[in-house]
């Protein structure tokens, strides 16, 4: 009885002690049997996730996408609290504009410090526990950072040795890198809670005063010829929305529109197709300052189309719009130059 009862004892200990030490995170790498994986709540160390799909591969994205979702979540958040506007370009962009963007910028964060700590084989799918380390995912994205407002600097350099008009276009080009170092901003926030944001965000605003102060000083004017006037008016509208003034006297940047088109015949079965009044149209833009020296000189070639009349195609300006919409208005007057 006595070597009974102490068999039960070492038998009972033995049980214990194996029952409250099971597998951990950094120790468990294959689970077969479960129904499930569970990630545990974000640390300050790492972020967690669980994902599913065909391999692993394709589980470890889906996991990395979780978490991208999350930091996008916990951004809006951040900018409901204590952001209400941005600029762009000098329009004024809501903070629901923002989130759209860093919602964007969050679907593609470039993910490093990343391991697969627990896999589980279903019947047709794999789920994987993934952990990415903050720090590891923060430093990454302090570099980009940094290496941004360089580029930041290097482009305000040669604006500051730049005739006016070019350093109006090298300011949208220089909006877009603030636009882009304001995610990265609330990117590495979201990271790491103790980024501090305010000596960044105090010099990105010297740089837009700058800016500002390089689109108020611009005055333009347009003159066109009759082929060109639907352009001009498209010009002026996208000018005044960009908050550029225009004054016909007191101009120190010209711009001169001249349009030729040659109608173009295209063989047609379809009776409809066939009456079309389609144009080549070859706009000729010159920017000149006060003094009449060029400034630049660009050619667009577009193609339009009307059922109404070789004018009426003429005067379409759903071309213009498109590259106006992809390049800025500054960068589609002066072309590549």
């Amino acid at each position: 009885m006595k070597y009974t009862l102490a068999g039960l004892l070492i038998g009972m200990l033995f049980l214990s002690g194996c029952g409250g030490s099971g597998p951990s995170v950094k120790e468990q790498e294959h689970i077969s049997g479960r129904d499930f994986l569970q990630a545990p709540s974000d640390s300050s160390e790492f972020f967690y996730a669980v994902g599913e799909g065909e391999d692993v591969s394709s589980a470890k994205n889906n996991a990395l996408a979780d978490i991208s979702s999350r930091i996008s979540v916990s951004i809006s958040s951040s900018i409901d609290n204590r952001l209400s506007v941005s600029r762009e370009n000098g329009i004024e962009s809501t903070s629901q504009d923002i989130k759209t963007r860093v919602k964007s910028v969050a679907k593609t964060i470039e993910f490093s410090g990343v391991n697969v700590v627990q896999r589980m084989e279903k019947e047709e799918s794999t789920q994987v526990l993934v952990k990415v380390d903050r720090e590891i995912l923060y430093q990454s994205y302090l570099k980009k950072l940094q290496h941004l407002e360089e580029k930041i600097q290097t482009q305000m350099n040669e604006i500051k040795r730049s005739s006016l008009f070019y350093q109006l276009k090298l300011s949208f080009q220089t909006r877009k890198k603030l636009l882009q170092a304001e995610e990265f901003l609330l990117l590495l926030e979201a990271m790491n809670p103790r980024f501090e944001d305010k000596a960044y965000r105090v010099r990105f605003s010297k740089v837009e005063d700058s800016l500002d102060k390089i689109k108020k000083s611009a005055v333009f004017s347009i003159q066109a010829d009759k082929n060109s006037a639907s352009l001009s008016t498209l010009i002026k509208e996208r000018l005044s929305a960009d908050n550029i003034k225009m004054s016909s006297s007191k101009a120190n940047v010209q711009i001169h529109l001249s349009t030729t088109a040659a109608l173009k015949k295209y063989k047609s079965s379809n009776t409809k197709i066939a009456k079309m009044k389609i144009v080549i149209r070859t706009t000729t833009i010159k920017a000149v300052n006060e003094k009449g020296v060029t400034l630049s000189n660009n050619v667009i070639k577009t193609k339009a189309a009307s059922s109404i009349s070789e004018e009426e195609a003429i005067s379409q300006t759903r071309q213009y719009h498109k590259l106006i919409d992809k390049e800025g208005i500054l960068s589609f007057l002066s072309g590549n130059s």
